[in-house]
Parts: C-alpha cells; structure tokens; sequence
C-alpha cells in the first residue's frame, strides 16, 4: 500500500523561500497533498566500524502535529547497536513520476520498553496497535542477523489485546536538515531547522546547485 505524504520543508505557493520568523514552515499539510511516495524508504546509519550501513525500513507516518517520522523495527537489529552509537540517520525518497528527491537528516530517539519516559511509552504502545497482527508477529521470531538454527520457523501466537512486546522498538526521527532535488526543474534547495526567538522550530531555505 503506498502511503500519502507531506513534507514541512516545501513552503507553499507564494510563500516566501526564507521561514525563519516565529511561525513554523506548515507548508507540510498543503504543499504536496497530492504527492504520492513509497512507504519503504532506505535509512543509512554509521555502522560500528565506521562504514556506511544502509537498509529498508517501513514508513509509519508523522508523529502528530510535527514533521518527526516515525519507523517501526525490532530492538536486536545492528541499527539499534549503530544509532546508540551514533543516533544520527537519514532516509532518502524518490518519487518517479515527479523526479524528485528528498533526502531528510536528523536524530533518532529510541522508544523502547525500556524509556523512562511515560508520554514516550504510550507513543510506542499506540504505535504498536495501529501495525497489523501479522506485522506484530515478526517480533516473536528469532533474533534478526543471527545464524539461522532450524529450517522451520516456529509457530508463534500473539494475543492482540496485549501491548507491545519487548523486542518493538519506535524510531523517531526528527529531520534537522533536508537536501531536496527536482530533476524535472533541475533545482535543488537545502533546508535547514532551527529554533525562532520563541522557541519554536522554523526552516530556513537556500537553492544550491543540483
């Protein structure tokens, strides 16, 4: 299923290219309603020994009323070990059908069982029931990247009243910093957050060459 999103990083028609006053950039829910972008965007973190370390993750939308992106994935992936490490990532979208590019950088903060932040575990359990059964099932199995010991899987039973198990891990990624490209248009602008006089966080915009 391919999922709709918006972007906070594109300002809207005749919005001017520079947001750095007080009021966030929400250009996100009206600048690219009819943009239609895969759900499985490649995430590339710093691998422990210092090279690159890339792989699919699943898009599950925006954490609401914010441009933060949340990932779902399971606790005992290298990517957990990686982002402690080094909790900064970035997840690239290409969209075919208007040869566009966004590559979206920021932190990650790591909701496990384990955060000691109520609001944060709350997050992670309504995360939890919003994914299908079938998508809860896979934290059952065994350990991800560890040698394969039995040909068959075991049959594995969830109860779906219950909350998240400990292997659920919510990624939240909160874009700092996003290099957008048009092909069509042969620009690209780099957009970069900070915070206003109030606070609150705004973007700023600079074109640069494709």
């Amino acid at each position: 299923m391919l999922l709709e999103i918006t972007f906070p990083f594109l300002p809207t028609k005749g919005q001017e290219q520079n947001s750095s006053n007080g009021s966030r950039n929400r250009a996100m829910e009206t600048a690219s309603s009819e943009r239609i972008g895969v759900e499985l965007p490649p995430q590339a973190t710093v691998g422990l020994n210092g090279r690159p370390s890339n792989r699919t993750v699943v898009f599950r939308g925006l954490e609401e009323n914010t441009d933060k992106i949340q990932i779902h994935t399971d606790y005992r992936t290298h990517k957990i070990e990686e982002l402690r490490h080094c909790p900064y990532a970035e997840i690239c979208w290409y969209f075919t059908d208007s040869w566009e590019q966004f590559r979206v950088n920021g932190k990650i903060d790591i909701l496990d069982e384990s955060n000691p932040d109520l609001n944060k575990l709350q997050q992670r359990e309504k995360s939890w029931f919003a994914s299908s059964l079938k998508s809860r099932l896979q934290y059952l199995g065994p350990s991800p990247g560890l040698p394969c010991l039995s040909e068959l899987p075991d049959q594995e039973f969830l109860d779906h009243s219950t909350g998240p198990v400990g292997a659920f891990c919510l990624l939240v990624l909160d874009p700092d910093q996003v290099d957008y490209l048009n092909l069509k248009s042969n620009q690209r602008i780099k957009f970069t957050s900070g915070l206003s006089v109030n606070g609150e966080k705004c973007w700023t915009s600079q074109r640069i060459n494709p």
